[in-house]
């Protein structure tokens, strides 16, 4: 499984999100019932969150952003290595959010494989459209930036660093990673 939960301290648990966000055709993933079963019982007033994802489904990256977001401890999001799409939907479900100097960081609009006729293709787009919006509010609280900024940066779909992401105000404070 690519989510492992350890308990560091009476105050303090540590949770490692490595990998696929949802279910995929080689493995579960780390899906929202995962995540929820593995946290809601957790007594810690902390939790430290280590992620490093390249994305995979947004509904289920909406709803393991708000178990997160509605769980009692504080949760501080560790970016490490590369995490793009629906992994910073998940990063940014914490209360805090730091991301190694080594780290990379992606943001891009909704995409889809789809089949079907031309009004099949016309609701495809319309819901690609609703997912993007809900994106756009997700980044937009954190960053509290301009809607067509952050329209703008995930049309854009590049690699940002570290620094970047914190001069955009997706993360709170860059670190060097050390023992």
């Amino acid at each position: 499984m690519n989510l492992q939960i350890k308990n560091t301290s009476d105050n303090t648990s540590e949770i490692n999100l490595f990998g696929e966000i949802g279910e995929s055709w080689f493995s579960e993933g780390i899906t929202m019932q995962s995540v929820s079963d593995q946290i809601k019982n957790l007594a810690s007033e902390n939790i430290i969150l280590n992620i490093s994802s390249l994305g995979g489904d947004v509904n289920h990256a909406l709803a393991i952003h708000d178990i997160l977001k509605t769980h009692k401890a504080h949760i501080t999001a560790k970016i490490i290595g590369a995490t793009a799409s629906a992994g910073t939907i998940v990063a940014l479900g914490a209360d805090s959010v730091e991301m190694s100097d080594n780290a990379l960081f992606l943001v891009h609009n909704a995409w889809t494989f789809a089949a079907g006729n031309a009004e099949d293709m016309r609701k495809v787009a319309g819901d690609l459209d609703t997912f993007d919006s809900r994106i756009v509010n997700i980044y937009k609280k954190k960053t509290k930036k301009a809607k067509s900024d952050i329209e703008d940066l995930m049309s854009e779909e590049k690699w940002i660093t570290a620094s970047e992401a914190k001069d955009f105000g997706f993360v709170d404070s860059v670190y060097k990673p050390t023992k």
